[in-house]
């Protein structure tokens, strides 16, 4: 696999064990992975309990990048958010219900109803960070954690790399794979 990143100069990961590598390298790999748009996936079950342990591992220093679009991805269409979560932002800033309405726009690529699509950047990130922290939508509080369904149904885990807390909780599961083998 790691072959197809020689053009990162990391030649030498694919000859070294795990444990053998260092924070530099690591930080390179990761480094790569963001450029080519991949989210490191994990064989660990999404759920509650597992999302908010690997949370724990580190902390959201509000560098935003969770807000703005990911050059990678330009076709992302924006946050999902739900309109019972619409409406509890509202209340935290002064805005009604319906004006949130009119400045999202429906989610169509889920399916899901009642889901809206906060496009980016975020109307709701400003240079001192996020306006409505205490109150963002879940998909912002389990960033950088997202989630793919493998062929039997079950969902894993994926790391968002894109960010400080996101690169912590790559490292610390780095470690435990290492400690495992």
């Amino acid at each position: 696999m790691l072959s197809r990143y020689w053009k990162y100069d990391l030649q030498q990961l694919a000859k070294n064990p795990r444990k053998s590598w260092t924070e530099s390298e690591l930080d390179l790999l990761l480094d790569a992975f963001n450029k080519e748009d991949i989210y490191p996936a994990f064989n660990i079950e999404f759920n509650l309990e597992n999302v908010t342990s690997l949370l724990e591992i580190s902390w959201c220093r509000q560098c935003g990048r969770c807000c703005i679009p990911d050059p990678n991805k330009p076709n992302d269409c924006g946050i999902m958010v739900h309109e019972d979560e619409l409406k509890q932002i509202g209340l935290v800033t002064g805005r009604s219900y319906k004006e949130l309405l009119r400045k999202t726009t429906k989610d169509k690529t889920s399916g899901r109803k009642r889901f809206r699509l906060i496009r980016y950047p975020c109307m709701f990130h400003s240079d001192a960070g996020c306006t409505v922290y205490e109150r963002r939508p879940t998909i912002c509080c389990t960033y950088p954690i997202t989630t793919d369904i493998k062929s039997d149904g079950i969902s894993f885990i994926k790391i968002n790399i894109r960010c400080e807390y996101g690169r912590d909780i790559y490292k610390a599961l780095h470690e435990r794979m290492v400690q495992q083998d």
